[in-house]
């Protein structure tokens, strides 16, 4: 769930969402920046391609189109030391999404 003021002007963007759990939402505050709000939930035994897929929707234009993007939800990847961004094992799953969030500054 995704919940905003009434006054603020939003939109949700179905051009960025998946066949995974996902919620994107574009956000005009008064400062008029734009904000893409990504809600997701991936399922603990779920592949390494619904966060293939979407990595490639951001980066196919929409990464450029927003001043900020928020990528919010549950990712199930219990062995990722989140204070360093770096996976604690081999797990394709694991190294891929750490590598992802280095890719788009996230780590930052």
């Amino acid at each position: 769930m995704l919940a905003i003021r009434s006054n603020i002007p939003s939109s949700r963007r179905y051009d960025i969402e998946n066949d995974a759990d996902v919620l994107a939402c574009k956000i005009r505050p008064k400062s008029r920046k734009k904000i893409l709000a990504v809600i997701l939930y991936r399922p603990p035994n779920s592949s390494l391609q619904s966060m293939r897929e979407l990595k490639k929707l951001l980066l196919n234009g929409h990464r450029a189109a927003f001043d900020q993007i928020i990528i919010l939800g549950d990712f199930n990847l219990p062995y990722i030391d989140w204070t360093s961004h770096t996976p604690l094992n081999n797990d394709a799953l694991h190294v891929y999404f750490t590598n992802w969030l280095m890719t788009f500054s996230f780590g930052s």
